[in-house]
């Protein structure tokens, strides 16, 4: 890339740097860029699916209603993969759920593996970040885990005290069950 300016003292100034992109198009390197696109491509399909959907019965409105029906299975699929190097529970909590109830209520047939979602294992960065301190308390040291997510973030004093209330987990909000 070159680019040029002209100083104040009217001298002409010029840089080159050569850039390199990556080849791959879809390659994002930030995942809540990753996140934003998946969720705009999402929308973008159901909002156009559902409007297809309930359009008037004319041909061309059922060869694209056809079209958009043989397409669904692979948006799905896109949608597991993508939701799974995300680690993001909260896409399955919404999202990939209603695109399952779609396919189900319009009777599309999606690939077997991809009605059941597969583990989503928390990452060790979080760890790192508490110090294996109470996300409670912050200043005990974490003992219980959770189950189903597995994070082990709370002390037992406040698992203790937060037992009634405690449902989700405070880390991913998963529903959870106390096991010490």
């Amino acid at each position: 890339m070159n680019t040029s300016w002209d100083t104040l003292e009217g001298i002409t100034q010029t840089n080159e740097q050569d850039l390199q992109f990556s080849k791959q198009i879809d390659s994002f390197t930030h995942s809540g860029i990753r996140k934003a696109i998946l969720l705009v491509r999402y929308t973008k399909f159901i909002k156009r699916y559902l409007k297809v959907r309930q359009a008037s019965a004319t041909p061309d409105i059922m060869d694209e209603y056809q079209t958009m029906r043989r397409q669904f299975p692979r948006l799905v699929e896109y949608f597991q993969q993508e939701m799974l190097v995300l680690n993001d529970q909260s896409l399955y909590e919404e999202e990939y759920r209603h695109l399952l109830d779609i396919a189900q209520r319009d009777d599309i047939p999606l690939n077997q593996y991809l009605h059941q979602p597969q583990t989503i294992t928390a990452t060790s960065t979080m760890a790192t970040i508490t110090g294996d301190r109470c996300c409670i308390c912050l200043t005990n040291k974490s003992s219980v885990i959770l189950f189903s997510c597995g994070h082990k973030c709370l002390c037992n004093d406040c698992a203790d005290q937060q037992q009634e209330q405690l449902t989700r987990c405070p880390l991913c909000r998963q529903d959870v069950m106390l096991n010490q």
